[in-house]
């Protein structure tokens, strides 16, 4: 299913310093029906000059670690010229200190480069519909405490794809089929539960299943009504 959002494409610019890497993601890219490559740059300054054109990207993908003007620095200009683009960081450095600036400038998105192209692929369409998305669940709670009212109570909510999988993890179903279910692959539904562990602190399928009830936490599914799993 094509993923509207606003227009019939999610432009995408990718600053990255390698050129095979980035050859090789905007191949990728581009044979995803509801993205499209528009700009290539090898480091942040060479981006920077590109988003003087008319056609501007919805995202940028940006490298953290690029010469002349690294990933952070290109991050924090295009949240002060372009607000409106949003960024996801690519790096193999995911310490808490890393994800801590890329919270503090604004970055909308991390994705640890050691990760599944499958990852990327639902990082890049999370952040068009619900404004970030981060790899690292630790990150993800910080987001909540810096961004929730205090005289509200704590909402998380979950993309379609973790709703799903939250749902099949209280069954009987094998990993396989709820890749199959879900239609993924294993190694992607061994990524969502390692990230469900390490969100919830849990060791256990059941564990994560008995935390969920225990915490009586509400699952926002944007084309349901909230439910309670």
């Amino acid at each position: 299913m094509k993923y509207i959002h606003g227009k019939s494409l999610i432009r995408i610019a990718i600053a990255e310093d390698h050129i095979l890497i980035r050859q090789a993601l905007s191949q990728t890219i581009n044979t995803w029906e509801n993205c499209k490559v528009i700009i290539q740059a090898s480091n942040g300054n060479e981006l920077l000059e590109f988003l003087n054109t008319e056609e501007l990207p919805d995202l940028a993908i940006i490298d953290l670690s690029m010469p002349v003007l690294n990933g952070f620095d290109t991050i924090m200009y295009i949240k002060n010229i372009k607000p409106d683009i949003k960024t996801c960081a690519l790096s193999f450095c995911n310490s808490q200190e890393v994800i801590n600036r890329l919270i503090g400038i604004g970055a909308n998105e991390f994705v640890d480069k050691s990760e599944d192209l499958a990852v990327l692929k639902t990082a890049i369409n999370e952040i068009m519909k619900s404004g970030y998305y981060y790899t690292d669940r630790s990150a993800l709670k910080l987001l909540m405490l810096l961004n929730r009212d205090k005289n509200t109570v704590m909402k998380i909510k979950f993309s379609p794809e973790e709703y799903s999988f939250l749902k099949l993890i209280a069954t009987d179903k094998t990993y396989k089929e709820i890749a199959h279910e879900m239609h993924t692959n294993e190694r992607h539904v061994d990524y969502l539960r390692n990230h469900f562990f390490e969100f919830y602190e849990v060791k256990s399928r059941t564990g994560l299943t008995v935390k969920i009830i225990e915490k009586g936490l509400t699952i926002y599914y944007p084309r349901a009504n909230a439910l309670k799993l």
